[in-house]
C-alpha cells in the first residue's frame, strides 16, 4: 500500500503544470522514475527475511536449528512417539492443476513438540546431489558399488524414526 502512494501526487502535479507553477514540468516528467524506485524501494524493504533451516541428523537423534530460534535442542529418536506424512498441494502447469505432493514429516516427541522436517533437505557433502542414483545406476557395476551413498531424508526417517508399537 505504501509502494503505491506516490500516484496520489498525479493529480496534484498535473493541475499544477496546468496552472502554470514554475519547474513542475520537469518534476512530472521524472516522476515515473521516482515512482518506480520508490515502489521498487517500498517492496525490497517489506519481503519476508530468508530462513536458513538445517538438519542434522545422528544414529542417536536429530537437530533441527533455525535462524528464528537459535536454541534448537537435539531430539533423541526414542523420544518421537509419532511419525506424520505432511502433504502439500502443489500446482502442476503441465497438468493445470494442483497435486497432493508428500513435502515432509511432521514428528512428534514425548513432551508434545512437533518438528516438521522438509523432504527437500539436501545432504551439503554429496557430491553426487540428485543425479548419484542416475550415476551409479549408469556407471559400470565394479564403479557404481564403489561411488559413496547418502541417504535422503525419506530414507532416514524410515530407518530412525519409527512410531513404537502400541501398547509399548
Amino acid at each position: 500500500m505504501v509502494g503505491l502512494l506516490p500516484l496520489a501526487a498525479i493529480p496534484v502535479l498535473i493541475a499544477a503544470a496546468a496552472a502554470g507553477f514554475p519547474g513542475v514540468l520537469p518534476v512530472l516528467g521524472a516522476f515515473p522514475f521516482v515512482a518506480g524506485a520508490w515502489f521498487g524501494l517500498s517492496l525490497w524493504r517489506g519481503r519476508e527475511p530468508r530462513r536458513c533451516v538445517w538438519f542434522y541428523a545422528f544414529d542417536e537423534g536429530f537437530l533441527l536449528p533455525d535462524d528464528a530460534r537459535a536454541d534448537a535442542a537435539p531430539v533423541r529418536w526414542s523420544q518421537v512417539t509419532d511419525v506424520g506424512e505432511v502433504w502439500t498441494e502443489v500446482y502442476d502447469p503441465s497438468a493445470e492443476q494442483s497435486r497432493l505432493t508428500l513435502t515432509g514429516y511432521r514428528l512428534r516427541t514425548a513432551d508434545g513438540r512437533a518438528h516438521e522436517i522438509s523432504r527437500s533437505f539436501r545432504n551439503v557433502r554429496d557430491p553426487y546431489g540428485d543425479v548419484g542414483q542416475l550415476l551409479r545406476s549408469l556407471a559400470p557395476a565394479s564403479l557404481g558399488q564403489t561411488m559413496p551413498t547418502f541417504p535422503a531424508v525419506d530414507d532416514i526417517i524410515a530407518a530412525y524414526a519409527r512410531t513404537p508399537a502400541p501398547g509399548a
